[in-house]
């Protein structure tokens, strides 16, 4: 199939620079873009996993996942990881194809007219915003818990040239660009995507990207 599901976390809130809470989209989209979302096209899945092992218990029991983090090829892998552990574990084609249909992926997304305009809004406060919360988890988790760090953002020459499969890529750029991303996804084996923006820019921006996203990209993933 061609098209894919798409999904806004809740945490597409926003936040003034101190990061004091504002205000939640999420109850104001369907009205404010205009633009038709399903009810079921919210996450339902409360497992989110990081790594093969856990992949591979939760296919042997065919229970769906939330991936997040890694290359666009690298999360192909993981589905296929799951896929073939279902298989495996004497789970029928048609149980296989349902629980394909509900593996969501994770993605921060931000969307702007020109590919430098994108990364400009973006990546800062993203840099910002890991900041903070590394400083928050150092700060609060307790301090004989093994935690490992987050990745640091990827900077600005991560993101040069075409989207690259084999990069930790999150979909940034104009709507160009976050649909060839998007396609790579879908050919990888995607067919559902969560996106947040994490509480990283103004309203004005938010709304621009969203509209961006539901009127220039999300249309082509559709399907008939």
């Amino acid at each position: 199939s061609d098209s894919i599901r798409f999904t806004f976390a809740d945490s597409l809130n926003y936040f003034d620079e101190d990061y004091t809470f504002q205000v939640s989209y999420q109850d104001t989209f369907h009205q404010d873009l205009n633009y038709l979302f399903s009810n079921e096209l919210y996450v339902k899945i409360d497992t989110y996993i990081d790594g093969d092992e856990s992949i591979i218990e939760m296919a042997k029991i065919g229970r769906p996942v939330l991936l997040r983090g890694g290359s666009i090829n690298r999360t192909g892998e993981n589905i296929r990881l799951y896929r073939d552990t279902m298989a495996s574990a004497g789970f029928g084609e048609e149980a296989v194809e349902r629980a394909l249909d509900q593996i969501w992926v994770w993605r921060e997304m931000h969307v702007a007219e020109t590919d430098d305009q994108a990364l400009d809004e973006f990546l800062p406060a993203h840099y910002r915003a890991y900041t903070h919360m590394e400083t928050v988890r150092e700060r609060w988790n307790p301090k004989d818990l093994p935690m490992t760090r987050q990745r640091p953002p990827r900077d600005r020459a991560g993101y040069q040239g075409s989207p690259d499969p084999d990069a930790p890529q999150n979909l940034i750029g104009s709507p160009k660009r976050v649909a060839e991303q998007v396609a790579l996804m879908r050919d990888a084996g995607v067919r559902n995507l969560m996106l947040t923006n994490r509480g990283l820019m103004s309203r004005e921006k938010t709304d621009t990207s969203l509209k961006l996203l539901t009127g220039k990209v999300m249309p082509l993933f559709q399907g008939d």
